[in-house]
């Protein structure tokens, strides 16, 4: 399982993003003080790996809620992690 938060701040809904790697891609936003979850969302992971619908599904999700420079980072994050 691999778990990283991005500290974004003012350019995203709550400040801080959090993104966890198991069975499935789980990301929450936090807000940046209390920590507390705004939004909460899971992505499937098909056949053991991230296949691209899904990733642009991620990135078009994360679209809503940082800028597109963010939301990019964090796909390629995510796609570093299934890299073997």
């Amino acid at each position: 399982m691999a778990t990283k938060t991005f500290k974004i701040g003012e350019c995203c809904v709550g400040g801080i993003i959090k993104v966890t790697i198991g069975k499935n891609i789980n990301i929450k936003t936090l807000d940046y003080y209390n920590k507390e979850v705004q939004y909460n969302k899971d992505f499937n992971i098909i056949f053991g790996g991230l296949v691209p619908h899904i990733a642009n599904e991620i990135e078009f999700y994360l679209g809503g809620i940082t800028t597109s420079f963010y939301a990019g980072k964090i796909v390629e994050w995510i796609k570093s992690s299934f890299r073997v």
